[in-house]
């Protein structure tokens, strides 16, 4: 009976969590907001389940309450927040073969035409690095790009990336996507920071090799997107 009823608390914490999180927006900080509905159908489930073990129905053993009372400590240690720098440099220093590539993304039409008068966004460039890793063509085109601030060890000093991940299923598949910026006031951006940044493509010497950056004729301080992810 005891153990029904430890079963029966955690899995009505486990509900209660999700459903702040799907009520929240935290929830798109682990899964891609297509799969956010399979989560929010999981709060009245394990709420059921619930009610069940607490007047007596299941059994439960110690395995099955350590599974569930894991993720709730977790939760509870951890702050929800989406990936940032530090899982850019993790999959920036693990061998290539372990790191999934980002998915391929359909180019709009006006891209595939050439992309006259457009002004690029982060997912239209990773778009195009994907079909053309040298990314030719784009000396003089307007960029608008919104990312998080990454400045990895040995970047010069007027350098940084505004970086997103791109994410197929959840946090577990995230891949980044990562631009490269000059801008005279880099050194003075904090990390993980939400920025945008307006300016123009050249091409020069980036930290990943001769190729397109970004000269930044503005650089703001945004607040973190509700949706901080890219997806396919």
């Amino acid at each position: 009976m005891a153990s029904g009823a430890a079963r029966a608390l955690l899995l009505g914490g486990l509900s209660m969590l999700l459903g702040w999180y799907v009520i929240g927006g935290e929830i798109h900080f682990y899964v891609n907001e297509r799969s956010a509905w399979l989560v929010a159908l999981a709060v009245p489930l394990l709420a059921a389940l619930a009610v069940s073990h607490a007047h007596g129905g299941g059994r439960a053993d110690g395995a099955g309450l350590l599974g569930l009372a894991l993720p709730l400590a977790v939760a509870l240690l951890v702050p929800a927040r989406p990936l940032g720098s530090a899982v850019v440099d993790q999959q920036a220093s693990a061998p290539a073969s372990s790191v999934q590539s980002a998915p391929p993304l359909d180019l709009p039409p006006i891209v595939r035409l050439g992309g006259e008068g457009l002004t690029w966004d982060l997912r239209q460039l990773e778009a195009l690095r994907v079909r053309d890793p040298e990314m030719r063509g784009l000396a003089g085109a307007k960029a608008s790009l919104l990312g998080f601030v990454y400045r990895p060890p040995g970047l010069p000093p007027d350098q940084f990336f505004v970086a997103r991940f791109m994410v197929r299923c959840c946090a577990a598949d995230a891949t980044a996507v990562r631009v490269p910026i000059r801008y005279d006031g880099a050194a003075g951006l904090a990390p993980d920071t939400w920025v945008e940044v307006e300016g123009t493509i050249d091409y020069g010497r980036t930290p990943d090799g001769p190729g397109p950056l970004v000269e930044a004729s503005s650089v703001r301080s945004v607040p973190q997107p509700n949706r901080p992810y890219l997806y396919p």
